[in-house]
């Protein structure tokens, strides 16, 4: 990043201080790109559920393309609807959110903690979910072509009808309770060829 552009996030992160909160999330929600991370670090600062995180924010139909959240606690916000292309969410505690019918494509999930998140519908074209905890976690209808889940926690997970076309599943850990994307559950050894191809 150019020293131009550290000072111009600067500037920003400091006019954001006074625009009250819920203007503030409008603006995530309409997309305004350049003073996304100024806005989140406002958000942050603000301790927006007055413990230092944004557990619990409704961001639903945001526009949040690039965005940087990793390691933060993001449990049960509300990213339903939302355009979150080649956002990193690496490491980060994302424990019953919902991203139903949420665009993910391109993002960076390593290790992120998804378990009962709802990702109905959800687009994870090209993710990366490298050994992410997706424990119980709804992904009904998800597309997952080529997404890298190696060593991927899918204990639980439901991908019914999901599209799974050239996904990495390597050293993934199923159990019984794992439903296939034809329905199919107490496997917990399987041929993901048959699914991925």
């Amino acid at each position: 990043m150019s020293l131009f552009s550290r000072v111009q996030n600067s500037v920003k992160f400091r006019l954001y201080k006074f625009i009250p909160t819920e203007n503030l999330i409008e603006q995530l929600r309409t997309g305004n790109g350049n003073a996304l991370p100024a806005i989140m670090n406002t958000l942050k600062e603000r301790l927006v559920h007055q413990d230092g995180t944004l557990a619990g924010l409704n961001l639903s139909s945001a526009i949040l393309d690039n965005i940087e959240l990793s390691s933060s606690n993001l449990q049960k916000i509300d990213l339903s609807n939302s355009q979150i292309t080649f956002a990193y969410f690496a490491y980060s505690d994302l424990t019953e959110a919902k991203f139903s019918d949420a665009d993910l494509s391109d993002s960076h999930l390593r290790e992120a903690k998804l378990h009962k998140a709802n990702c109905a519908k959800v687009n994870l074209q090209r993710a990366n979910l490298a050994r992410a905890d997706l424990r119980n976690v709804n992904f009904t209808n998800a597309d997952f072509t080529e997404a890298n889940l190696w060593r991927a926690d899918l204990r639980g997970a439901n991908l019914t009808e999901a599209i799974l076309k050239g996904t990495n599943f390597t050293d993934v850990n199923i159990d019984e309770r794992t439903i296939f994307p034809d329905k199919s559950t107490g496997q917990t050894e399987v041929d993901w060829s048959i699914y991925t191809e």
